[in-house]
């Protein structure tokens, strides 16, 4: 995976002939810190529609590591060993994404090889999904959308894997190629970004759209640009980020599009520069960059908004993720510290209006954020 380092990447491959799929296991240490209060936390802080938030770490500090952690609304308090707390054992070497669907949060583990599926308000394991054995860690499920009554898991071998959500096992797997990265739905469309590969034309990127009711491949879009990050809108498109990482002749420069799952037809959407994370709220779609204004794009007008918000002194600005509060519109920020795997990182919750109202250090190189509306 891109996001570890060389020498953290052969430390996880070596763990995963030990742990597997098995739950691991681990003692309780000093650093496993339980309800501590953040520094410059308002009280006053607007909860409208929130319970809580996770913050997914992969939490180098611990063998095998892997955090979730949750601030609650309701008490102030930020616990940043939340699903310790709940499990007694930590989630796993590297823990990529998590989404929930209906009543459970799944998480991918992707160097254990497993989807772990938890109880989205206790944080109880309900299962450990196993993925299927091979050459570790690339088999290792990435990313996750869910519908239809499935999830669905992007896979480092090539492969999109379905989970059923009653008997929680994998009822089907299809192969698209590639090192499978983030997925969107819509309609009854999964459209997949897909790294490129070491023997594929210089010049193609793929992104295949599955058909969801036949769980088919249905038709692959190409592009000249890397697409990495999916997100659908509140009026039906998939918006992709197309990177400008590439190793050919010529460097196309970086880009977001939209896609009509109706007729596939591609827009550009006139945005030129890396994305580190995007989020919607109704008919915005917000993107953040640590070079560039966090922007906010209309997908009903088509027009550009810059967002202007506090940034405090120590913030190092590396973001991983935001994360848009759809009831009122505040919004949090998940800071990586530089991306640094040995950097605690923080997570900033702002008002509607971009003022910080309080910020929480949490575990290690963080991946992924989710909101808990009530």
């Amino acid at each position: 995976m891109k996001k570890a380092s060389f020498l953290y990447v052969s430390f996880v491959m070596l763990l995963c002939s030990f742990y597997a799929c098995d739950k691991p296991q681990v003692e309780p240490s000093s650093l496993l810190r339980k309800n501590t209060l953040g520094i410059n936390q308002n009280p006053s802080a607007d909860s409208v529609g929130l319970n809580g938030i996770y913050v997914l770490s992969m939490d180098q500090e611990q063998v095998p590591g892997g955090s979730i952690g949750y601030y609650d609304f309701n008490t102030g308090t930020y616990d940043p060993d939340r699903f310790f707390s709940a499990n007694g054992y930590n989630i796993g070497p590297y823990p990529t994404d998590m989404e929930r669907y209906g009543s459970k949060i799944y998480v991918t583990v992707t160097y254990a090889r497993a989807v772990e599926v938890l109880d989205a308000v206790t944080l109880v394991s309900q299962a450990r999904i196993p993925f299927p054995d091979g050459d570790a860690p690339y088999v290792g499920p990435s990313y996750i959308a869910s519908a239809a009554g499935k999830v669905f898991i992007s896979c480092a071998d090539g492969f999109v894997r379905r989970i059923d959500t009653s008997s929680l096992t994998i009822d089907g797997s299809l192969f698209t190629g590639g090192e499978q990265m983030d997925m969107a739905v819509s309609g009854n469309s999964l459209y997949v970004n897909v790294l490129h590969g070491d023997y594929e034309p210089e010049d193609t990127f793929r992104l295949p759209v599955i058909d969801i009711p036949s769980f088919t491949l249905d038709t692959t879009l190409k592009f000249l640009n890397q697409p990495i990050k999916a997100k659908t809108g509140n009026d039906g498109n998939v918006y992709v980020h197309l990177t400008a990482d590439y190793y050919g002749p010529v460097q196309p420069p970086a880009g977001l599009i939209s896609i009509n799952p109706t007729t596939n037809i591609v827009t550009d959407l006139g945005y030129g520069a890396a994305i580190d994370g995007m989020a919607t709220r109704g008919d915005s779609l917000w993107v953040i960059n640590a070079f560039q204004p966090l922007r906010i794009y209309n997908t009903v007008s088509g027009g550009w908004q810059a967002v202007s918000y506090t940034k405090p002194p120590d913030m190092r600005y590396t973001p991983v993720r935001i994360e848009v509060n759809r009831t009122n519109g505040d919004f949090a920020i998940l800071d990586s510290q530089e991306n640094s795997v040995w950097d605690y990182t923080k997570f900033y919750y702002y008002d509607h209006s971009g003022n910080m109202l309080f910020w929480y250090q949490t575990h290690r190189y963080p991946t992924d954020m989710l909101f808990m509306y009530k």
